[in-house]
């Protein structure tokens, strides 16, 4: 007969050879009480079943499986990412926290422990992770079953998912089980998993790549097949002081990176719940290496062939990035970049930032005050031997005063505010005894405008003026 009662609070007045949970257990409270209860009401041999979601509290993905659910969801054109269910446009996977309203998940990652603490598995059959998004009721009604292209891409998800189940890289969220009082003769599991192991360690599996030290880093890159080391020792002090620097700032969850390159700086930007994306041009993001340092770090790769386009920015929604970095570039530009500007301001949301760092032509190390310049008789600029007979696209074209970079922002959009402006001392220790570095030094530190790096953090308030330059040709 039916009971009417919140079974929160329960107490069983009979025994049972069976009892059942059917997708119930994820919204109780008093997990505890209810689980002592059915252990009381069970007959010596008698079975609880249960089928049921057991991730994460309010089925969120914890981070491991997010970066995952991520890389997939930017496959799906525009239209497949709103959400049916709340009715919404969903351009960046939200971690939705479903524990707000009717309990839902509101201890579903308690389940699977305090099951184990209670009864022993007869039958344990978990499965799925990072498929749930796909195929629940906010996104899986875009799928069509008889279609052969949405058939291999929810088999391909599903495959990744099996694969990171099994080898320990998330744990599922979801299962069946046949529970009993006393451990069973022939206990059955599922692809050979056993409980335990599917229960999420309280230590993160997933955490963001080391970047504290150069070591560190530098392991985690070799470990991905390699990079350029000796340029990662050079700048790696660079990349440390402005990550210091962006970090004072607010928390951006989604973090452009134009220029990536090796991933280098990129990856000091991947926190626990931080998109990131990374620009850069097919002779870099082809390497192997840089595939897989963005494959274990959850950066998103766009392959750019022509940044004074920019095209490949329009796989990014509109006003959706909180951040982004536009480092050591813009002193290598050799095209007009009015193009490329107005698509960076339209992917930067309202409230974001952008980060340029650039030399300081002003610097006491910099061309402008070899002595040999003005010997030789020669201008400004890179030599002309490189000019007619070098790829120079990694040299200097233009070099910056701080009033200068100001002011190319000012004409830029008269939306553009600047929040910090610094001439950055050099980030590594002198290590030369030399008087000549010594002085140099000094003077940096006293007299901040010959400092070697400018830093320049702009920000956006508001979308009004845009960018309107028309570049006369």
């Amino acid at each position: 007969l039916p009971l009417l009662t919140d079974f929160n609070q329960w107490s069983p007045e009979a025994c049972y050879a069976a009892a059942m949970a059917n997708q119930s257990l994820h919204h109780v409270v008093e997990l505890e009480r209810l689980f002592d209860s059915v252990r009381q009401c069970l007959l010596p041999r008698g079975l609880f079943l249960t089928s049921d979601m057991v991730g994460r509290n309010g089925h969120q993905r914890w981070p491991e499986a997010l970066r995952a659910v991520w890389g997939f969801w930017h496959e799906l054109p525009a239209e497949r990412r709103y959400n049916l269910q709340l009715e919404r446009q969903e351009d960046w996977f939200e971690n939705w926290d479903c524990s707000g309203e009717g309990f839902e998940g509101i201890r579903a990652q308690d389940i699977l422990p305090l099951l184990l603490e209670r009864f022993h598995f007869e039958l344990f059959l978990p499965y799925g992770n990072i498929i749930d998004p796909f195929i629940d009721r906010s996104f899986g009604h875009h799928f069509d079953a008889a279609s052969a292209a949405d058939r291999a891409f929810i088999d391909r998800i599903h495959a990744r998912d099996e694969a990171g189940i099994l080898a320990g890289e998330w744990t599922p969220t979801h299962l069946v089980a046949v529970l009993c009082l006393d451990p069973p003769e022939t206990p059955l599991r599922s692809r050979g998993l056993q409980p335990e192991a599917c229960v999420r360690p309280p230590e993160p599996l997933w955490s963001a790549p080391p970047t504290q030290s150069l070591s560190e880093l530098t392991e985690f890159l070799s470990r991905c097949g390699g990079t350029d080391e000796p340029y990662l020792s050079v700048h790696y002090p660079r990349f440390k002081q402005v990550h210091e620097l962006v970090s004072e700032g607010p928390r951006a969850r989604r973090v452009l990176d134009v220029g990536a390159h090796w991933l280098h700086q990129t990856l000091f930007y991947t926190e626990q719940d931080a998109q990131v994306i990374a620009v850069d041009g097919a002779p870099t993001f082809s390497l192997p290496s840089v595939q897989e340092a963005a494959r274990r770090a959850g950066i998103r790769l766009l392959q750019e062939a022509d940044l004074e386009s920019a095209q490949s920015l329009s796989q990014i929604p509109e006003s959706s990035i909180d951040l982004i970095l536009f480092t050591e570039i813009i002193e290598h530009l050799t095209f007009n970049p009015v193009a490329m500007w107005q698509e960076i301001y339209r992917v930067l949301a309202p409230g974001g930032r952008i980060i340029v760092t650039t030399p300081n032509f002003y610097a006491l190390g910099s061309s402008a005050w070899h002595l040999s310049r003005f010997l030789r008789w020669r201008g400004g600029g890179i030599p002309i031997e490189h000019i007619l007979g070098k790829r120079t696209l990694g040299h200097h074209w233009k070099e910056y005063s701080m009033a200068e970079l100001v002011g190319y922002f000012r004409l830029l959009s008269a939306d553009f505010r600047v929040r910090r402006a610094e001439w950055l001392e050099a980030p590594a220790p002198l290590t030369s005894r030399h008087w000549r570095p010594r002085l140099s030094r000094w003077i940096e530190r006293h007299l901040r405008w010959f400092r070697p790096n400018l830093y320049l953090e702009l920000e956006l308030p508001q979308k009004e003026a845009g960018i309107t330059l028309e570049p006369e040709w």
